[in-house]
């Protein structure tokens, strides 16, 4: 039974290797197949395999417990404690410490280090636990439970309130600096470039003509790692969710796309489940889920005026000293909470933008069959239709709003490369699509982002400084896996979207604080966003927040004038986690995450 157990193990982890890899997507052209790989891999990564763990785990314990030999024993002892110590420290110490990249060497480096430590301490351990051949009832599976719970209560712990009142109001500079924060939701060179070398998106080139450029190294979730997913392990609520706070994902505490409600439990579990079950509910993440401020809150408290448009999540809307219009905002007149002061939607004719919005705005309908990819489906016509109200909502609150710090979110280059892809560069999906369309849909969408920053550009005057920042980048869905395309191209089966999401985004600065010209050599994480701001607008930096303002791309005048302060923290008090339902626009916003991949 033991080397059939030893079997099962192996077999069921290189099956699991081998799904997640696509090895096994050839047989994708047999469509019974589809859901029988699905089913397996679910079974296989989440049932199978920490049940061999914990088989394993038994085995190993009781042959330490027996005593049959003293260094099988102590060696038993030594890999159970060292291992299960370090994959659960391990997160707690370094991923979740710290922004994570996978083209991080460093990181790479400590996990292995701290592995290393934690098998020392299992070997030290073990000596005191099988200093006989029979060790007590102790044994070492407790004490791998201590590990797991220490592991798991670093990860999800509440922030601990450290700032002080004074401190921060002490270390506050005066200054009429505003900043204007721009999220391009999946923005990436690897487009933007080639368009700015054909003398496309002028006004992207000014900002980098005359401000800083940066490659943003996105954040892979530890509940996501896997780079075959719907969204390559980076979860847009979640970054976006980092951007605003400076906080990491253990800190704010959205850590996916979707929340899961469990029979019994009071507050929802903060990630989806992977399972189905009539027993359990799962409702899209929301801004109540965060439980540490927003630049929005900080810059309010201490006397500044801001403003928002469709950041995602920023619903519910916090009371602030200014305006949101939230990313749950559809064009409804009378707003329904998601507009905040509700007179913004009569003042600026919110449901006419939305309703004048037509495909023609954004690109070209290709003519066709939705079904082989040639026609643009309803539900991308719909996330463009949402997002053109922010485009053109933003430069407009831009200029008619008083505002210090304004934030406003675009998702439509996202939606484009999930869907289009393959008509942005068809060789990287193996030619599957068999229609011919002389047109970019991507590129179109760059250049309606861009027009819309030439608007905002327009209005912004010589006190203002601007953040542009993208959650992650995007590629060709099959890139990393290119080599089967031609094992599986002849086969009907193929994917609904041609792109997915990569670890390198763009980060731009301009603005009058900002040095012309700079290109910055270090990557730019997403923590480093909010510091980068609150510096601009003369606050000082938080201890608690762990990444760096981008002082390497501010002039050396205004650093020798205005040298950084910092305090502890902006926590001055304790804030729960509260997720709040919205009936009439979870589903809707379920449908989206869902025709986008995140969600199948």
């Amino acid at each position: 039974m033991r080397r059939g157990l030893g079997w099962a193990c192996a077999g069921g982890l290189i099956g699991s290797l081998a799904i997640e890899m696509q090895v096994v997507r050839i047989f994708e052209m047999l469509p019974l197949f589809v859901d029988f790989l699905r089913i397996w891999r679910y079974f296989v990564l989440y049932v199978g395999l920490p049940m061999a763990a914990v088989a394993l785990l038994v085995e190993l314990t009781a042959q330490a417990l027996r005593g049959e030999n003293r260094v099988a024993g102590r060696g038993a002892a030594t890999v159970v404690l060292g291992l299960g110590a370090g994959l659960a420290i391990a997160p707690g110490r370094v991923l979740a410490r710290r922004p994570f990249s996978p083209s991080d060497g460093t990181i790479h480096a400590e996990l292995v280090a701290v592995l290393l430590v934690c098998l020392l301490g299992g070997y030290l351990l073990s000596r005191f636990l099988v200093r006989e051949r029979r060790p007590g009832p102790w044994g070492v599976a407790p004490v791998l439970l201590v590990f797991m719970l220490v592991g798991a209560a670093r990860y999800l712990r509440l922030p601990e309130p450290r700032g002080d009142r004074a401190e921060i109001e002490a270390a506050l500079r005066p200054t009429d600096r505003r900043v204007l924060l721009l999220g391009v939701d999946g923005a990436t060179w690897r487009v933007i470039d080639p368009m700015l070398d054909r003398g496309e998106l002028p006004n992207f080139a000014r900002v980098i003509a005359e401000g800083a450029r940066g490659t943003l190294q996105s954040t892979v979730s530890p509940i996501q790692p896997l780079t075959n997913s719907a969204s390559g392990g980076m979860r847009s609520p979640v970054l976006w969710s980092t951007v605003i706070s400076g906080r990491e994902p253990k800190d704010h505490g959205i850590l996916d796309m979707e929340v899961t409600f469990v029979p019994g439990l009071e507050e929802p579990l903060p990630f989806r489940l992977p399972i189905e079950s009539d027993r359990l509910s799962y409702l899209p993440a929301n801004a109540g889920m965060r439980r540490v401020k927003s630049l929005w809150q900080i810059f309010s408290e201490y006397g500044r005026t801001v403003g928002s448009v469709a950041w995602w999540p920023s619903w519910p809307i916090e009371d602030v000293n200014g305006f949101i219009v939230s990313d749950r905002y559809r064009g409804e007149i009378e707003g329904a909470g998601r507009v905040m002061p509700a007179e913004l939607v009569e003042r600026y004719g919110l449901p006419g933008l939305t309703r004048a919005f037509s495909v023609g705005n954004v690109f070209v309908s290709c003519d066709g069959d939705e079904t082989d990819g040639t026609a643009i489906p309803q539900h991308v016509t719909n996330l463009f239709k949402w997002d053109n109200l922010a485009m053109v909502l933003g430069p407009m609150l831009a200029e008619g709003e008083e505002w210090d710090f304004l934030s406003i979110y675009v998702k439509g280059p996202d939606v484009a490369q999930h869907q289009f892809w393959e008509f942005h560069d068809p060789e990287s999906v193996g030619g599957l699509r068999s229609a011919e369309v002389d047109y970019d849909p991507i590129e179109a969408v760059y250049r309606h982002v861009d027009d819309m920053l030439g608007s905002l550009l327009a209005v912004l005057d010589d006190s203002t400084d601007l953040i542009i920042i993208s959650d992650h980048g995007a590629g060709p869905w099959e890139e990393e896996h290119g080599w089967i395309l031609d094992l599986w191209s002849k086969g009907k089966a193929r994917n609904l979207w041609s792109g997915n999401h990569r670890v390198e985004g763009v980060f731009m600065m301009w603005g009058p604080d900002i040095e012309a010209g700079t290109v910055l050599e270090d990557p730019v994480h997403l923590v480093d966003a909010a510091p980068t701001a609150l510096y601009l607008m003369g606050f000082p930096l938080a201890e608690e927040m762990p990444g760096k303002a981008r002082l390497d791309g501010v002039r050396r005048e205004v650093l020798r004038n205005r040298p950084p302060l910092r305090v502890a923290s902006y926590e001055v008090e304790s804030r729960r986690s509260s997720f709040q339902v919205d009936p009439e626009m979870d589903e809707d916003l379920e449908a989206e995450l869902r025709s986008l991949g995140y969600l199948n």
